[in-house]
Order: structure tokens, then sequence, then C-alpha cells
């Protein structure tokens, strides 16, 4: 089984580019990063996801305009994978990009709100600071 530094949550829907974006930044950076669309090829796919959010120790959670809206059903994947790193006690990175998170639905579990909430988000711009906001957010 591989190992990862960072697993990245995202919604494919609003987030997809910004992931893969902020996923080729770490690597440059030297980290080895999990991002779901480009290390699950075939094959089951849920205990590969809840494998690696288990190997990594950082749990980077991209938060576009909508990512949270489904996680008010107990079965949305990324409900599972916030609650997978919260039981596995992972180090929260909740990133914020470009400003655009607009907060927390009312409806959502406490367990998300919580594990997210407590947590200083990174801003994250994917503009002309782009490089200068990853590296302050990995300091």
């Amino acid at each position: 089984m591989k190992s990862y530094d960072i697993f990245i949550s995202y919604r494919r829907e609003d987030g997809a580019e910004k992931a893969r974006t902020l996923k080729s930044e770490l690597e440059l950076q030297g980290f080895h990063v999990f991002l779901d669309f480009d290390e699950l090829k075939d094959g089951v796919f849920d205990q590969r996801i809840i494998n690696a959010i288990e190997s990594a120790p950082i749990f980077m959670m991209i938060l576009s305009p909508h990512a949270l809206d489904r996680c008010v059903n107990d079965d949305d994947w990324v409900r599972r994978e916030i609650e997978c790193a919260l039981a596995n006690r992972r180090h929260f990175v909740p990133v914020d990009p470009d400003r655009s998170f607009p907060g927390f639905l009312h409806e959502l579990p406490d367990s998300v709100k919580q594990g997210l909430g407590q947590h200083q988000f990174s801003e994250i711009m994917f503009g002309q600071l782009f490089k200068e906001s990853v590296a302050k957010m990995v300091r």
C-alpha cells in the first residue's frame, strides 16, 4: 500500500480543477499527494480512499462554493471522507479557494461543521498569487 503526505478531498463539480492545480504545486514542493482522480484508475475505490486517508497525516479539504452541499446525506462521499479523517485524527487543512467558500449550511451534521470549523482556513489565491499563497500555507 502506498503512503501519502496529503489527502485532497474536493467536490468534483466545482473543485476538481483547483484540486489538481494544488496537487501539482504541492508535488513540486516534494509532497506525496493523493487525489482520487489521478490515483484511482480501476478496481474498488472506496477501500482505497479509506486507506489513503489513513496513510496521509494531512487531510486537505477544498471548500469550493458547493463542496459541502450534499454532506447532509449520510452516504455522501465527501462527508464519508471528512468523517474518516476525523476518526483517524488527521490534521485538517480547510482550503478556501479565492475566498469563495460561502460558509456552513445550517443543515450540515455537527461532525462536518466541527471537524472543519475548528481549524484555521487557508486562503489559496488561484490567480497571480497562487505560488505565494501555497508557500504561505505550507509554512
